[in-house]
């Protein structure tokens, strides 16, 4: 990941895995606002919710008796591994693939 204006690294790593919404940023080099370009948008908010609907299917589910209460703690268990897991291999894909546009607001 560059900025588009200074060519350095906008963000450190650590800093964006615990950004919200890495959508909008600044660059600390330059200072300049950035804003992830759209086909790279559409595919974040689209993992998103399908990392949300992982999370929270289970839950539901449950609740309305579709699965058993008591079977669900091991499906949380190799569940939460997977997502976890995914979401270690995610970050270092976008990370490294991530293209920032200069934002004109």
């Amino acid at each position: 990941m560059k900025c588009p204006s200074c060519q350095q690294e906008p963000i450190s790593f650590k800093r964006w895995l615990v950004l919200f919404d890495p959508v909008r940023l600044v660059c600390r080099s330059c200072g300049a606002k950035l804003m992830l370009k759209q086909h790279w948008r559409t595919r974040y908010h689209l993992i998103s919710i399908v990392v949300a609907l992982l999370i929270i299917a289970p839950t539901v589910l449950s609740f309305f008796g579709v699965i058993a209460f008591g079977e669900i703690g091991d499906m949380f268990l190799y569940a939460g591994i997977l997502i976890i897991l995914a979401l270690m291999s995610l970050s270092a894909y976008f990370w490294n693939r991530f293209e920032y546009k200069q934002d004109q607001q």
